[in-house]
């Protein structure tokens, strides 16, 4: 566990300012195992930043951070690619976010309309969770199309290839830091039909937007 008396020490530390004014970087490890009373004292901390000071919260679940704490934190998720496995999703959904996938690469922010067509008028919370990172690691897959990964989607959906060569590569890393910070939305009560025009609008968006 990391305690109070823990984040009290690592303040006192950074009290002073630097005399030649570098810049200084605390790393806390395993965040996720701050207890409440760290995590209080840690957030006055965050609340108030000075100058020149940078700090990294390392943490396996996020979920264990206080939403104070995220809300005043750029979050940036580092995943396995390895890890995910196709076989716990439906055929059928998978087509379907290759299908939100070919649309938005070919109609940009005017894939809207098709778009909801797909999906139910009310669509499931659970829905867009599965799809979400269903169009994240396809994008994955895109990067490596050698992978085992890519070989699966194309076995399920023959015009994967033709997809592909439609992507572009330059602008793929933006889409995916995009559906990188929607993912954080979904942690919040939002509209579902809402978060999927903000989904097609961020990845629909072109080189100059």
């Amino acid at each position: 566990k990391i305690v109070k008396e823990d984040i009290i020490n690592l303040q006192s530390e950074f009290m002073t300012k630097s005399s030649e004014n570098l810049n200084r970087v605390y790393i806390i490890d395993e965040a996720d195992k701050m207890n409440d009373y760290a995590s209080n004292s840690l957030l006055k901390f965050l609340e108030e930043p000075s100058d020149n000071i940078y700090a990294f919260l390392v943490c396996k679940n996020i979920n264990r951070i206080l939403p104070t704490i995220k809300s005043r934190c750029h979050v940036i998720i580092l995943e396995d690619k390895l890890s995910f496995d196709l076989s716990c999703y439906d055929e059928e959904l998978i087509n379907k976010s290759i299908e939100i996938v070919r649309l938005i690469e070919e109609k940009g922010r005017n894939a809207q309309p098709y778009i909801n067509s797909l999906l139910d008028k009310n669509v499931d919370r659970d829905e867009v969770i599965n799809i979400i990172n269903i169009i994240k690691y396809f994008y994955y897959a895109v990067i490596n199309n050698k992978s085992s990964l890519y070989n699966e989607f194309l076995s399920i959906n023959k015009n994967v290839t033709t997809l592909v060569s439609k992507i572009d590569l330059f602008l793929l890393s933006r889409k995916l830091i995009s559906i990188n910070k929607l993912e954080n939305m979904l942690e919040y009560n939002v509209n579902m039909n809402l978060f999927i025009d903000k989904l097609i609008y961020e990845l629909g968006g072109s080189e100059n937007d």
